[in-house]
């Protein structure tokens, strides 16, 4: 076998998981092709796709108030030029957020959840639709009041907007 006769050439003589590139919709768990997978294989076939998807288990947390979603803001910005203005939009994502009222401690089971990617599925009222998913990583800051709760200052920071549903 001779240097020459190996082949590397992704998409006609290899297989990698990242190629082509891909993308997913959390919202509708769609996943999208960036390009059209390549008819290399017996038959004039492509490649077998394979996923394996996971259904979230939601658990409510007790003793929680203020949601707020993670949204987009924007904002403007211009420049003045000498016969007019240059102006431009900005986007960004803010942090969902919400305050519990838990124990504070390392037994609390959403103080153990800490630093860790979550989904939060949020109803306006719990006992029917509409409702709002987010995801991100949890973040936390405890505050211990004398003579009252502990109050957990609870941070969502998504890569997404919330997205909501009707149903």
């Amino acid at each position: 076998m001779n240097d020459t006769d190996i082949y590397q050439v992704v998409g006609n003589h290899q297989e990698r998981y990242d190629s082509p590139v891909w993308q997913t919709d959390p919202a509708s768990g769609e996943v999208h092709f960036a390009a059209e997978l390549p008819k290399i294989h017996t038959g004039n076939l492509p490649k077998r796709v394979s996923v394996r998807g996971y259904t979230p288990i939601f658990a409510e947390i007790p003793r929680a108030s203020d949601w707020v979603p993670a949204e987009t803001s924007h904002s403007t910005n211009s420049t003045q030029i000498y016969n007019g203005t240059l102006g431009s939009v900005s986007q960004t994502l803010g942090q969902a957020s919400f305050t519990y009222y838990g124990e504070g401690d390392a037994t609390d089971p959403l103080v153990r959840l800490k630093n860790n990617r979550l989904w939060f599925r949020w109803y306006q009222n719990r006992h029917r639709a509409p409702f709002s998913l987010t995801q991100g990583i949890l973040g936390i800051g405890r505050t211990y009041p004398a003579g009252d709760h502990v109050n957990i200052s609870c941070t969502v920071s998504a890569e997404q907007a919330t997205v909501d549903f009707e149903g």
